[in-house]
């Protein structure tokens, strides 16, 4: 079965956990080699800032372990954050610089208020400072991995790989604890369909 063929109004509604699971999950949401090197990564922001801090985590991780050696951080006001003042990106990059980040190793897009435009706005940044085809690790959470990883590769001919950051509050076994959690992974669920539907993505099975 693929993501266009659900029906839009039992997938709002749907309480079949497995099913859910399937729909917004990767199989397998991280495919790099830690003790490889890649070239940059892009970390995603998100309005909730208990899982944006997981994944500056992830990438804090890749960058110390010299997996990466630049971060680019994307993430502007969205819709949903409660925080009218700053930016995602800009949160996490005051985080990263007190964790020992180095700011000549971060590069900040700041304006994007979705994901598709995050991408869109992070791959003309790094297209104006590399003339090259990259390595490019992608950081976000792993119900966020499958729409974002799919985006990117529909918008370029980057290398894409993948690093799941566990934020304890959407992972795969934890979004059904709690009502907020289980808002995201519906709004999840719905974003990956329209992105279907528009062809922003391409359709895929589940």
């Amino acid at each position: 079965m693929k993501l266009s063929n659900t029906n839009i109004f039992k997938l709002l509604f749907c309480k079949d956990i497995n099913f859910l699971n399937r729909y917004v999950f990767m199989k397998d949401p991280s495919n790099i080699d830690l003790n490889s090197h890649y070239d940059i990564a892009i970390v995603f922001g998100c309005a909730n800032y208990d899982i944006l801090y997981k994944r500056a985590d992830a990438a804090i991780e890749l960058y110390k372990n010299k997996t990466v050696d630049k971060l680019f951080l994307t993430g502007g006001i969205g819709i949903l954050s409660k925080n009218r003042k700053n930016p995602e990106a800009i949160v996490m990059k005051e985080y990263l610089l007190s964790k020992g980040v180095k700011e000549e190793d971060i590069v900040v897009e700041c304006s994007s208020k979705y994901t598709e435009k995050n991408i869109i706005n992070t791959l003309k940044l790094i297209d104006s400072i590399y003339n090259r085809k990259l390595n490019i690790v992608v950081v976000t959470s792993s119900f966020h991995m499958k729409r974002t990883k799919n985006i990117i590769e529909n918008k370029c001919d980057h290398n894409i790989y993948t690093y799941a950051a566990n934020d304890n509050i959407c992972d795969i076994d934890k979004w059904m604890n709690s009502k907020v959690s289980k808002r995201l992974i519906k709004f999840e669920a719905l974003s990956l369909y329209l992105n279907v539907k528009d062809k922003t993505i391409k359709d895929i099975e589940i």
